[in-house]
């Protein structure tokens, strides 16, 4: 993307706090009408896409965001840092994820762990990573704390060819088909096969997807019943996967 971006129509003036993962980015960008700003993802060859700006309502909190501080992104999804104000005109800072699709709040300065009062919430820009995220909190007491979240929302699954082309942004570096295990490098020769004939690369394309979906943070239950079948026959099948 070059000095100019668009979501929806709006021009960006500048970007900063600009993260990469693969070939997806992550960035706060500065608006041109009016001196608004907005967390956005952009993939190639498509247009940025909005995840939040100044007229999102704040999860979990009070009226819209005001500004936003840190962002981490694996591999499309984003864990970013927001500031709003409560019901008293108090800044509140939180940490907020769309992982799963929706936005939603993981921890702000409102909240008490362990019944402990929070002055300030800060994450870095490789805090995130998988469905986890860890992050650092002051305590009112002046004290400071680390703190590790699992993300509770599931990934959409990404096709074959998007783990096919974008092997930065895997998991996991092996996997086990049947009762062998591939590495990367193998793995990714199986992708890029084209055969429609050999059940057994057709099989084995499908279950790298699927395995790496999983360990992306997709919900395994719609894959747990199919993927004993296919395991099973790649068992024997090994030979051809390799050599193909």
């Amino acid at each position: 993307m070059k000095g100019r971006g668009q979501v929806a129509g709006t021009f960006f003036n500048f970007f900063v706090d600009v993260v990469i993962s693969g070939t997806n980015v992550a960035f706060t960008g500065f608006f041109s009408k009016g001196f608004k700003n907005g967390v956005c993802v952009a993939t190639p060859h498509s247009p940025p896409v909005k995840v939040a700006d100044n007229t999102t309502p704040v999860p979990g909190g009070f009226g819209n965001f005001l500004a936003f501080g840190n962002i981490s992104i694996d591999p499309g999804d984003v864990v970013f840092e927001g500031y709003s104000e409560d019901a008293s005109s108090h800044v509140v800072k939180g940490i907020y994820s769309n992982v799963g699709g929706t936005l939603f709040k993981i921890i702000d300065t409102n909240d008490t762990p362990g019944g402990n009062a929070l002055s300030g919430v800060n994450m870095g820009y490789d805090a995130f990573s998988g469905n986890q995220v860890a992050f650092e909190v002051d305590y009112a007491s002046g004290e400071q704390g680390i703190y590790v979240a699992t993300l509770g929302g599931n990934r959409c699954p990404l096709s074959q060819g998007f783990w096919k082309n974008h092997q930065s942004v895997w998991p996991e570096t092996s996997l086990t088909l049947g009762s062998q295990n591939y590495t990367a490098a193998e793995l990714l020769a199986i992708l890029n096969t084209s055969s429609n004939s050999d059940a057994s690369l057709i099989l084995a394309r499908q279950l790298i997807a699927a395995k790496l979906n999983i360990f992306n943070g997709s919900n395994a239950a719609p894959r747990a019943r199919p993927l004993p079948m296919p395991t099973g026959c790649l068992a024997d099948s090994r030979a051809s996967c390799r050599t193909a």
